[in-house]
This record gives structure tokens, sequence and C-alpha cells, in this order.
């Protein structure tokens, strides 16, 4: 059968900060129809995560699982494309993703904190503190602009009306999401300007 990318494999697309009002704008209506919910695995790391490690996004509703052997992704059962997406991330967030993907949210655990051990500590005692029902709902890549993709994080309450949101990198997002346990979405249009795949047989 047929194997191979649809197209040339892109590169992965940045999760970083480009110019500082990439993402500044207020964000508007999230509407769960023009997005696609993914999982998150880590492709590709350095001996050091900070230089550089590659995430690999694919819809939940696709078994990953079937379409990898020993050297990689795999050609797709005949009829069947699968679709993925790469985020390009290093610093200390790949670091933290790194370790929580290693070992699960469950497990998770830390020694000195990192930035984003920081900001979870913070908002677990900021909620402490103001007694109100609020957590992280969603993180979402809703925009892809100059190579860089922009990241949104809905914090609300527990049965998920969104009381506020923020501009983020999705790097951080992703973490906190998968910290969370909760949701991370693709824009569509996004999705399908960045995305790849790998051709089924036939």
């Amino acid at each position: 059968g047929a194997r191979g990318v649809s197209g040339a494999p892109r590169r992965a697309a940045r999760a970083g900060a480009g110019r500082r009002d990439l993402g500044a704008e207020p964000f508007g209506e999230f509407v769960e129809k023009d997005y696609l919910e993914v999982s998150v695995r880590l492709m590709e790391t350095s001996r050091d995560p900070r230089h550089r490690s590659v995430l690999l996004l694919h819809k939940t509703s696709d078994n990953f699982m079937e379409f990898l052997d020993e050297g990689g992704l795999q050609a797709s059962p005949p009829g069947q494309d699968f679709e993925y997406m790469l985020v390009e991330i290093g610093g200390d967030t790949a670091v933290n993703i790194a370790q929580l993907m290693q070992v699960g949210a469950g497990a998770y655990q830390h020694g000195r904190p990192l930035a984003l051990d920081l900001l979870w500590k913070v908002l677990e005692r900021g909620k402490d503190l103001s007694s109100k029902d609020w957590e992280l709902v969603r993180t979402a890549i809703v925009d892809l602009r100059d190579n860089i993709f922009i990241g949104r994080m809905f914090f609300g309450r527990s049965k998920g009306e969104v009381l506020w949101d923020v501009d983020c990198r999705p790097s951080d997002g992703i973490w906190m999401a998968l910290r969370s346990r909760k949701p991370v979405f693709v824009h569509r249009k996004v999705w399908d300007a960045a995305k790849a795949s790998v051709k089924g047989g036939g």
C-alpha cells in the first residue's frame, strides 16, 4: 500500500512569544463547533529539553497507536488518513511538559519550582483565598500568525461556565491543561493551515 506524508512535512510552528501584540486583542466567544479537541504527545526532545522539543497534536477521536511502528509514524490503514500538527517548544516549559508527561498529573512533583510550577501554586492559593469555585476549563490554540501559534486559557466554574480568559503561549496553556486534566482544542482554521498527514494505504 501507499505510504508517505501529504506533501513535505511541515516545520513545527513555534509556541513562543513573537511580537508583544500578537494575541493582545480581546477574544470573542468560544464556539466549540469551530474547534477540534486534540490529544498531546511529546514526539521529539533533545538531551536538554530546553533547547528544542516537539509536541504532536492529533484529534482525540483518532487512535494514535494504530499509526505507530518502531520507526515512528507509519502508513495509515487503507482509506484513512492520520492528521497531526507539530508545535515546537523550548525553555523551562519544555522541561515541565516532559516531566509531566513522563509521570502523569497524579504523580507529578518538582524540585525547585520553575515558572509554571509557581503559576500553578499562585492560582491554587488564589482559589483558596477567594473561596470561589473556579478552575481552568480548557486551553485552546486560537490563531496562527507569523508562524507563531496563539493560545488562550479559559477559566470558570467546574460545570464549564467561563468567567474569564487570558492570552498565553500554547505550550504554557497545554501544560496547565495536562496538569489540570482539562481538554485542549485547536481552531479548525489553525488546524487546516498547520496540519500534516500520513496517507492511508490502498
